[in-house]
């Protein structure tokens, strides 16, 4: 049987534990050593940057007008001109940086600190995202209180797991995991330079050995696909239409009244087989790696040792339309992104192909 992944919690209120008041801001690992960590990571765009636009063509209107201009115009100009520099300088991604340092939880660019005492612990949760519908892994740091900091987020939990493994290295503290898994496993516990392959993430031969298993998941939705099948047949048609029925009627015809409609029929198609074709793959050979794929260019994600894979889970949220077969191995973990329809199905496929290659061995 393949564990369920837990039903997540996508916001602060929801978990009943109130995050500390620091800027909201999806972070990642930028270095760790013995002296500290660094986290950083910008906040979002604000949508009243929207508005600027609208600001700054109103200030420039005054100035397009053949008449004189007068002072009441200047007046209202100068007003837009600073609304959209209000706008810009409000809306506008900032730069973020915390730094953990001993016992000290620093943000750098504000220049506030915080006291993290000995008892606390890294807490491993899935989040929903309001702009992806795939989700979020993170990993905060969490007191006994139940306050806590985000301090990593990614839409693939090797990622995650990946940088807290680098992180637990010089600052050690307990993990807590609510992505679903069994008790016993922690795929955060992994000797990352045991078997890194050269090139992970360069383009990687195809062949594979007569007795390789590949497990292959397309990463489009079918109702997704049929819509922009329909909407290409349409504007195909819709093209050819016009420049035939305008090619009769005009006595000459211009090279880019062909070359254009030709152009966006040949991206809408490129599109459409590029959505089509789109997948992930798990091969499981002599190791195991984890490839992306689409329009017959693929694109490796990483690999380990077959013998040294400890197992595949399967985690998710309920609310995500993306789920991701987890590999867990001392060498380090895998993702393989799938979608929640047939991730069940597919993460019992890569467990006993897993298994029975580790049995021929």
């Amino acid at each position: 049987m393949v564990e369920r992944a837990a039903r997540p919690a996508s916001r602060a209120r929801s978990l009943g534990r109130p995050e500390l008041q620091w800027p909201r801001a999806p972070l990642h690992l930028v270095s760790a050593s013995s002296e500290q960590v660094l986290f950083a990571g910008r906040t979002r765009t604000q949508a009243p940057l929207l508005l600027s636009p609208l600001f700054l063509a109103l200030a420039s209107l005054p100035w397009l007008v053949p008449s004189p201009v007068d002072a009441l115009q200047v007046t209202v100009s100068l007003f837009c001109s600073a609304m959209t520099v209000a706008l810009v300088v409000a809306s506008w991604p900032r730069q973020i940086q915390l730094r953990l340092r001993g016992k000290e939880l620093e943000l750098v660019t504000e220049k506030r600190s915080r006291v993290v005492p000995d008892s606390a612990r890294w807490v491993l949760r899935m989040e929903d995202d309001a702009d992806s519908p795939h989700g979020a892994y993170t990993a905060a740091l969490e007191l006994d209180g139940g306050q806590y900091w985000t301090l990593l987020r990614h839409p693939d939990p090797s990622t995650v797991l990946v940088q807290l493994r680098a992180v637990l290295k010089h600052w050690p503290r307990r993990v807590e995991c609510h992505w679903g898994l069994p008790a016993q496993v922690e795929p955060w516990v992994f000797e990352p330079d045991a078997a890194q392959p050269a090139g992970v993430g360069a383009a990687q031969p195809t062949a594979e050995p007569p007795s390789a298993s590949v497990i292959r998941a397309a990463l489009c939705r079918t109702d997704l696909l049929r819509l922009m099948g329909v909407m290409t047949l349409l504007t195909l048609t819709d093209l050819v239409f016009l420049v035939l029925t305008a090619g009769v009627a005009a006595p000459r015809i211009h090279p880019l009244s062909i070359v254009l409609p030709v152009l966006m029929g040949v991206s809408l198609v490129a599109v459409t087989l590029g959505l089509a074709s789109a997948h992930a793959r798990l091969v499981i050979a002599r190791g195991v790696r984890v490839e992306t794929g689409s329009l017959g260019f693929r694109r490796s994600h990483g690999a380990v040792r077959l013998d040294a894979v400890r197992g595949a889970h399967l985690v998710g949220s309920t609310a995500s339309e993306r789920w991701h077969v987890l590999v867990d191995s001392a060498d380090g973990p895998l993702a393989m992104p799938v979608r929640q329809a047939h991730a069940q199905a597919l993460a019992e496929r890569a467990r006993q192909a897993i298994s029975s290659a580790q049995s021929h061995e």
